[in-house]
């Protein structure tokens, strides 16, 4: 079978699928509202009720948003990595489901991790995975809209499924238009143009791939050879390629190659210094493998978000620095906090599990802390 065919198949199988979750949509709605027209309920809990159906819309409409994503990519070929809604992830090889760390940085909001298949015309499937999450949104307002136009006149129903339809709606546009953070991290809209008029999209395929590695808890030195060996060849120096360079820096620090590691990281910050991931990295690698645990403090100090410091990287960092300075309450305190975060974060790889049992092992052969030492006494 050629490409173009499979990729013929392949669209039709997503167009197919998407019908499906349409039509799944509306006799939902369409079952809510026969039930709410027939119920009666007193005005205090109508509106108690009504409160928590909100709360719960909002999760949906970022449940269908990702499911969006997830459906087409399958539909299309693609390997399913990651699925995230709030603090809610999956991982689906090796299986895994956890409640702990968000990994998109928010807490309102999800994220898709896929991996394109091993086949050409890849990006027109990027383009339709990138739409297919505000679609679906859209989708779902208009249905809402709908049957909002047939609910009881002025009752809570009407009200909700017109809060429900804006809200789809003016989510589901903000995510077509096309915007890029400082960060780099853009838009569904944004990705979208990307995959068909940038040129240079290709490039974004390598990243993908390599988190495709991380995402199934592969340590640096496991990834496929022949990826491996694209990532130390890459030389590219456009911006939204910071994040290549650091997994080619982490690819080298777990091969124990601290020279190559620390130029790859030098060449991710001159591309996006100030992303959070590369600072952590950037602190890790000073103070762990070159026991600069001061200058690895002052770079740490330049993290201020909420979201980094729950990070089990910021941790992991923070017990190197202490053991590079020889502070063992410091350092204890760390490595539990460490530990704790390691357990809710959905990316453990075997690296990680690795440094921080050699981070134990450098902790427990410190001289006890005093703090330790008068409760045991």
């Amino acid at each position: 079978m050629s490409d173009r065919t499979k990729a013929v198949i392949y669209s039709l199988r997503a167009l197919a699928v998407s019908a499906l979750i349409v039509i799944g949509i509306a006799a939902a709605l369409k079952a809510v509202v026969a039930a709410s027209a027939s119920l009666y309920l007193p005005y205090n809990l109508a509106v108690a009720l009504g409160c928590i159906m909100l709360m719960v819309g909002g999760f949906f409409l970022v449940f269908m948003h990702e499911l969006g994503h997830a459906i087409i990519a399958v539909a299309l070929g693609w390997k399913l990595r990651i699925f995230n809604v709030g603090r809610f992830s999956v991982r689906l090889t090796p299986a895994r489901a956890l409640f702990g760390i968000p990994v998109f940085g928010l807490y309102c909001t999800g994220a898709v991790y896929v991996e394109p298949p091993q086949r050409p015309r890849w990006r027109l499937g990027s383009a339709a995975i990138s739409a297919a999450g505000p679609l679906i949104e859209i989708a779902f307002a208009v249905i809402a809209a709908h049957y909002a136009l047939e609910a009881p006149h002025e009752s809570l129903l009407e009200a909700m499924l017109w809060v429900f339809a804006a809200i789809a709606l003016f989510d589901g546009i903000r995510n077509l238009v096309p915007r890029v953070s400082p960060g780099g991290h853009g838009t569904d809209g944004a990705h979208l143009l990307a995959a068909l008029f940038d040129r240079n999209y290709e490039r974004h395929e390598l990243g993908m791939r390599v988190f495709g590695e991380i995402a199934q808890a592969k340590r640096p030195r496991d990834w496929d050879a022949k990826l491996a060996e694209r990532l130390r060849a890459s030389a590219v120096w456009a911006r939204g390629e910071a994040q290549t360079h650091l997994y080619l820096a982490q690819w080298h620090r777990d091969r124990g190659e601290s020279s190559a590691a620390r130029t790859a990281l030098e060449r991710a910050k001159d591309l996006g210094g100030a992303d959070e991931e590369i600072r952590i990295e950037d602190a890790f690698l000073a103070a762990y493998e070159e026991g600069d645990g001061s200058r690895a403090r002052r770079i740490l100090k330049t993290l201020h978000s909420y979201y980094a410091l729950k990070l089990p990287s910021y941790w992991r960092t923070r017990c190197a620095i202490a053991l590079a300075l020889h502070e063992p309450e410091e350092a204890l305190e760390s490595y539990e906090r460490a530990c704790k975060a390691q357990a809710k974060w959905i990316l453990t790889t075997a690296q990680d599990e690795e440094i921080l049992e050699e981070l134990g092992r450098r902790v427990s052969a410190l001289p006890v802390p005093r703090k330790l030492v008068s409760v045991q006494a």
